[in-house]
């Protein structure tokens, strides 16, 4: 799982997705996706608590590349963070999801 410092730029290489179907890539109608921080509720149970702004969009350098762009706040809590990518392959078709995981951790 990668692990980035609060103030880390996250680019091409980090938290990327890759459209590719019978061996051409493409682009899918719709992408987004959401930054969330896993933490635990007073059962101690899991939680995604999502971080703003909602509805992001990801950079697309090239047909079927996107990679999500985020700065890791200097703020941000050390701990587990997720990213939730979200797309509609086709016009009208249903959305499909996809998780990573990364931790921030503090040197």
């Amino acid at each position: 799982m990668p692990s980035y410092l609060p103030g880390s730029v996250l680019g091409r290489n980090d938290l990327n997705l890759f459209f590719q179907a019978q061996g051409e890539m493409f682009d899918p109608f719709a992408v987004g996706f959401d930054l969330f921080f896993l933490g635990l509720n007073r059962e101690l149970r899991r939680v995604e608590v999502l971080i703003p702004p909602l509805e992001r969009r990801p950079v697309n350098p090239a047909k079927g590349e996107y990679y999500a762009s985020v700065m890791i706040p200097l703020s941000a809590e050390q701990g587990e963070y997720g990213l939730r990518w979200r797309w509609q392959p086709r016009m009208g078709q249903e959305e499909k999801t996809a998780l990573m995981y990364f931790h921030v951790r503090q040197d």
